[in-house]
């Protein structure tokens, strides 16, 4: 009868050959044993492929998917998603890298505490510049249903402290993420889609009473260069943004794990402060006019135009001047 793994790790691989066979190498020396490597091939053009092909044939934990045309980062995971079988689900990006003991502190305080998620540190790194991580001599786990609603909160606000908006910090029960129907939304059609699908899972683990804890310890090595999509300009636009909020307001309506008060104020301080750094975004690549029409075609968008009108403050001291002077002709525009 065949093993289950313990964690299963989502990989998708588009163009990263100068940084894959460093990922890949973290990856299959992890210290814990039973670990599935799962390789999503977005169709890469730089020969990306050919690394993880002569990685599969060396390694018998990883296991290959080939996508037929590019998916992008979302749908390549949600395939990876479908096919694991892990006991805990991992996400890793190609040209990033990990701790070596990552996955074996993670599962390990996972399985301790019962915990459906897993949340840790991540390191920020530059091509030429990446100091090794250094240990806590004691790490005191935490957690709790405040913990986690403040975690919540500070997710939809865009406040977090903590990186909780990021998948690959995160360790997550796959029987969970299943019981609650969750999956990625497309990133080709949404930015952030990885921070909308970690506001579905605290929301849910509220809901259900389930449990997240937090390890304070960095294990994650995070690679900052030019030429990543967070670097494009498109991925800020209107057309990205737009979505993404509407599906924050979508999870969140009716909710009864936070208060009134604190979802609306909530809610309307994220649409302020995202909808106007779109508009920022499309004033300097499409003008002024250009993008107040632009803008203008959202306001009968009733899931934003209804967070705008419970938003209920007028001068809200999160955000900076010019966002409060925004926030508010967005409430008059939208009614």
């Amino acid at each position: 009868m065949e093993m289950q793994p313990k964690v299963s790790v989502i990989v998708p691989i588009y163009n990263a050959k100068p940084y894959l066979s460093h990922c890949l190498e973290t990856l299959v020396h992890q210290t814990l044993e039973d670990l599935e490597l799962i390789l999503v091939l977005d169709c890469p053009t730089d020969g990306s492929d050919e690394i993880a092909e002569e990685y599969a044939r060396k390694y018998d934990n990883i296991r290959l998917i080939r996508n037929e045309r590019n998916l992008h980062a979302s749908e390549s995971r949600n395939r990876g998603l479908k096919i694991a079988k892990g006991e805990y689900i991992g996400f890793s990006d190609a040209d990033d890298f990990q701790e070596l003991r990552m996955y074996e502190d993670m599962y390990r305080t996972a399985k301790q505490e019962d915990a459906d998620v897993v949340l840790v540190d991540r390191k920020s790194c530059t091509p030429e510049k990446c100091e090794p991580v250094s240990y806590a001599r004691q790490m005191q786990v935490q957690g709790g249903r405040e913990f986690l609603k403040e975690n919540l909160l500070s997710l939809i606000r865009g406040d977090f402290k903590l990186y909780t908006s990021w998948l690959y910090t995160h360790l997550y029960r796959r029987k969970f993420i299943e019981d609650a129907g969750l999956s990625l939304f497309d990133s080709r059609k949404m930015m952030a889609e990885d921070l909308l699908f970690n506001i579905q899972v605290y929301h849910r683990l509220l809901q259900q009473d389930g449990k997240l804890v937090y390890l304070p310890q960095a294990y994650y090595y995070y690679m900052v260069y030019e030429g990543s999509l967070c670097h494009s300009m498109s991925f800020y636009t209107f057309d990205m943004t737009v979505p993404l909020l509407v599906q924050i307001c979508r999870e969140m309506t009716g909710s009864k794990v936070l208060s009134e008060t604190e979802l609306n104020r909530a809610l309307g301080a994220r649409i302020t402060d995202k909808l106007y750094s779109a508009f920022c975004k499309e004033v300097r690549m499409f003008g002024v006019f250009a993008s107040c029409r632009r803008l203008m075609k959202y306001r009968k968008i009733e899931e934003l135009a209804s967070a705008l009108r419970k938003y209920g403050v007028w001068y809200d001291v999160r955000l900076p001047l010019k966002k409060n002077i925004f926030g508010y002709l967005l409430r008059v525009l939208m009614g």
